[in-house]
């Protein structure tokens, strides 16, 4: 079997790219709170491995040496960006195929976005449905559910013609650590968790949403529905109006499977209702209550999370985020048990195309 050296050669990352304004920018929630970081660096080689394609390969080859690679060195930094690989990788068909050699799919059911798999390429998914300009913050995918996926690709076919449209990576464990240091603050989030609450309205509803249940469960069956529902062990009810609203709760620190390190793993601002609420069109929307937008976080007992938390967790996570500037053919891999994600917002029609696979 070839080894690494014979396809890769390893680098120093030392990115650069426009200056990316976090304080006060327009939807993203949260950056006017008191603190809120004002710039957001790139990531250097302390935040991710660099790993450049040099040899002729086949889809298969690379699948089995990307494998290789990341048995032997995810694990430590948790990110690793693999570039030039647009020549093996042309396409969405491509990427399932290396996904397929990398890993056991994770399917992606009662997730929080809605995603839908391309019909040519089992297991890719678009990065995200939500308007472009939106700023997502970090978050380790499906951390609200029982089972997350262990790693998570990010593939660029083609990066943003305009300014915009990095994906900002964080160290979970750096920022648990941080965050222990506000333990009389953030003590009912660790001990008890974070409550989830999702308000979804029918695929045929006259506000035409961002989310329905249909396209979330990927059925039209309301009996299926709840049969997935329970099997997660959430409440739920159906109010008026074909609206499905349910309900769980979920740890909000895990330890890391192969370390043992803890970490910070939950969703409690990224799902908070203000999210929502900053969205371009929220009134038109219908996204003016917090509570009731398709996601909403609060205490395990359903209490509010107050200003200061969230201020302290979002402060935290994005001081410890670095940028990823995407080329074409580049491929980040992220050990989703450590390393969260999230997205720079983006003008509209830019030809940014970043497809996403999950693996257990």
């Amino acid at each position: 079997m070839p080894s690494i050296t014979d396809f890769f050669s390893k680098g120093v990352l030392n990115q650069r790219g426009p200056e990316i304004h976090l304080a006060n920018r327009k939807y993203l929630a949260g950056s006017d709170g008191v603190g809120f970081p004002a710039t957001m660096e790139y990531a250097g080689s302390d935040d991710c491995d660099l790993y450049t394609l040099t040899g002729n390969i086949t889809v298969e080859q690379l699948g089995l040496s990307l494998r290789l690679l990341v048995n032997t060195s995810l694990r430590d930094k948790g990110a690793m960006l693999v570039k030039g690989l647009d020549k093996v990788i042309t396409g969405n068909k491509e990427l399932s195929q290396l996904a397929e050699v990398l890993g056991e799919k994770f399917t992606y059911t009662a997730g929080m976005a809605t995603r839908t798999e391309f019909e040519d390429a089992p297991g890719v998914v678009a990065a995200s449905d939500d308007p472009p300009e939106v700023t997502m913050e970090p978050h380790l995918e499906m951390s609200y559910n029982r089972e997350m996926p262990g790693k998570i690709l990010f593939y660029c076919n083609s990066p943003s013609s305009c300014e915009g449209g990095q994906t900002p990576i964080c160290d979970m464990r750096r920022v648990y650590r941080d965050l222990a240091e506000y333990t009389s603050l953030l003590r009912p989030l660790m001990d008890n968790g974070v409550r989830y609450s999702r308000f979804l309205p029918s695929a045929r509803s006259n506000l035409q949403p961002l989310y329905n249940w249909q396209k979330t469960f990927f059925t039209e069956d309301k009996e299926v529905v709840g049969s997935v529902l329970s099997g997660l062990g959430y409440e739920y009810e159906w109010i008026e109006g074909d609206m499905l609203h349910y309900w769980w709760v979920m740890v909000s620190l895990r330890r890391h499977p192969d370390t043992g390190e803890m970490i910070w793993s939950n969703q409690s601002s990224v799902n908070h209702g203000s999210y929502y609420t900053h969205l371009p069109g929220a009134e038109l929307l219908g996204y003016t209550d917090q509570e009731t937008t398709p996601s909403h976080t609060s205490h395990h007992d359903g209490s509010p999370l107050t200003k200061s938390q969230l201020e302290v967790i979002r402060n935290c996570q994005w001081r410890h985020c670095k940028a990823i500037q995407w080329n074409r053919g580049d491929l980040l891999i992220l050990d989703n048990n450590a390393v969260a994600h999230g997205r720079v917002g983006f003008k509209p029609n830019s030809g940014r195309n970043i497809v996403v696979s999950l693996l257990k």
